[in-house]
């Protein structure tokens, strides 16, 4: 194993502690974070229940609403008294003698629009002026006769004109009105409408009115108000064949209420199978507004509103009443629509719930359905903060993660518990005391071990042995020099006995040659000796020969001298 192999593997402590984390914290976390999912869903779906609870609630309020407005009309259109009163104000009304010299009646009326109504209408209008001449130039003679009676020439107050019971002319008109005015009246304030209006089916004048505004005695055919929604209302009403129908105007700006949003519903009034007129109701928002201000169940940033076709409000916010109430909206169309995601989906039809981002930028649950109105589509949405809705989810997200913490340093605790155990009695990396124990089985203690305080164990072992190995070498290595210096002195020694010994091998060598040489002269020596004995013994066989030659001679002579 390289050196940079074994920097980059780990150590064994490491993956002991890391080995024990994984086992005792990954099923703990596992655990952990599928109970926070499930959770977590669970909450979120509780969220949007909730609120679509609320959705639900409050639509069939809204409904149940309209559907009470839509039996009160048809009602009312019904009631016999209403009918008579319907037939009777028409007659009355083109009846009624007028005044022979009208000047100071429109100078009055006049008067009463430049100042009264004026006035008014800057206020709630931020200054802007009212379209006086526009409207008042419209006005015939028979609306200025009634709008004097009882508008300008009305002693209660601005907003208070309802409080006259009658002109006091002693006319037919003055005569039903006061029979008639206090039943109306009644009805309106018990069930909160702006105001109630009886039509005549074929001139489309306003022959009665509860709070006398200045549409009262205008005609809704030819007169100033011709072209909004409460003569579309009218209009619509008049064409009905079903003394069962229902007409929806929905909401508009609307002058004579100063630009307040008005909306209507009409029912047609018939006198056994004739039509005679129209019943029109101004359409109350406060009633509206009660029910979507109920707040149960939206906590702190919830809120649940209307909205039309226009993308416009049809009650008031909660959370933005400066922008996003009825008549702001209405007023500043560009700051005052809602036109999120959530509202498209709902004028479109559907009904649903998602997390959106709302009218004000801020990421909402929103819950939306649509609600049908007349001819007209309303969009209800129920909508709350997100952080808000989700605060259950995100405490619990919180205390999850802070259990897994807390989990992960209690394993890790016991890791390091368990890993001290492991490793106390090894005292290090095994690779590294087997890298060791392979170096001294090979011989090699010239490596040093890393200053490391209390080793322990199997380490501290082999750091012992190795010290006492490393220090046995070195006495065996001065061992070792002092044999071989006494090795190197008889090296020295024997080198010079061995030249001695040389030098007499190469005197031996000489005295063998001198000793060969004479043996080769002894041997040449004996050699001739030898030849010499062989002559001296061929001599003296000769000469044994000669004598034994010489003795018969001296035999022979003897022999010859004897005889």
């Amino acid at each position: 194993m390289s050196k940079q192999q074994r920097n980059t593997k780990m150590r064994l402590g490491h993956r002991l502690l890391l080995t024990f984390l994984l086992a005792g914290t990954i099923p703990a976390l596992l655990i952990m974070a599928v109970s926070l999912y499930l959770a977590s869903d669970f909450l979120s779906k509780q969220a949007f229940s909730q609120l679509q609870s609320v959705r639900d609630i409050k639509k069939a309020g809204v409904e149940r609403y309209l559907d009470t407005v839509q039996n009160q009309v048809i009602a009312l259109s019904e009631n016999h008294m209403v009918v008579d009163a319907m037939g009777d104000f028409s007659q009355a009304f083109k009846n009624q003698p007028l005044s022979d010299n009208v000047q100071p009646l429109s100078n009055s009326v006049k008067q009463y629009y430049s100042i009264d109504f004026a006035g008014e209408y800057a206020s709630q209008n931020s200054g802007q002026k009212a379209p006086i001449s526009r409207i008042f130039d419209t006005l015939n003679e028979r609306t200025i006769n009634f709008q004097y009676n009882y508008i300008s020439n009305n002693p209660h107050p601005l907003g208070n004109k309802d409080q006259l019971q009658s002109f006091a002319d002693n006319s037919d008109y003055s005569s039903i009105h006061q029979s008639v005015h206090p039943v109306l009246q009644a009805y309106l304030q018990r069930f909160s409408y702006y105001d109630i209006f009886l039509v005549d089916i074929d001139s489309g004048d306003i022959v009665y009115s509860v709070f006398k505004e200045l549409d009262y005695a205008t005609s809704l055919l030819s007169g100033p108000y011709a072209d909004t929604n409460f003569a579309r209302a009218f209009k619509e009403a008049s064409l009905e064949n079903d003394k069962n129908a229902v007409v929806f105007a929905d909401l508009t700006r609307y002058t004579p209420s100063y630009e307040a949003p008005a909306g209507f519903v009409a029912s047609p009034i018939f006198k056994g199978s004739k039509k005679i007129g129209v019943l029109i109701f101004q359409f109350p928002l406060q009633q509206l507004n009660s029910i979507m201000a109920e707040r149960s169940g939206l906590g702190e940033t919830g809120e649940t509103y209307l909205i039309g076709e226009d993308k416009l409000m049809r009650s008031d916010s909660y959370l933005d009443p400066e922008h996003h109430s009825v008549k702001a909206s209405f007023a500043d169309p560009v700051s005052g629509a809602v036109n999120t995601e959530a509202s498209r989906k709902a004028l479109a039809g559907e009904t649903g719930s998602e997390v959106i981002i709302d009218y004000m930028g801020n990421p909402v649950l929103s819950a939306y359905a649509p609600i049908k109105v007349g001819n007209s589509k309303w969009a209800l949405l129920s909508e709350i903060d997100e952080a808000e809705a989700f605060a259950p989810k995100y405490l619990l997200t919180q205390y999850m993660y802070l259990l897994m913490l807390a989990t992960v340093v209690l394993v890790t605790l016991i890791a390091l518990l368990v890993k001290r155990s492991i490793m106390l009695p090894l005292g290090g990396e095994p690779e590294e005391m087997q890298q060791i124990a392979e170096r001294i089985a090979d011989g090699d203690l010239k490596f040093t071990f890393a200053e490391r305080k209390n080793a322990t164990g199997v380490y501290a072992a082999l750091h012992t042995m190795t010290t006492k190995l490393q220090s046995m070498v070195r006495k065996i290595n001065n061992t070792s020099q002092s044999l071989a210096a006494a090795a190197e002195e008889t090296q020295t020694i024997s080198d010079q006995n061995s030249q001695r010994i040389f030098r007499q091998q190469i005197e031996t060598t000489s005295l063998a040659s001198a000793i060969t040489q004479m043996s080769a002269s002894i041997g040449e020596v004996a050699s001739n000796a030898e030849s010499a004995s062989q002559v001296a013994q061929t001599a003296c066989s000769d000469t044994t020969q000669v004598k034994h030659v010489v003795d018969e001679t001296v035999a022979s002579i003897t022999t010859l001298a004897t005889r």
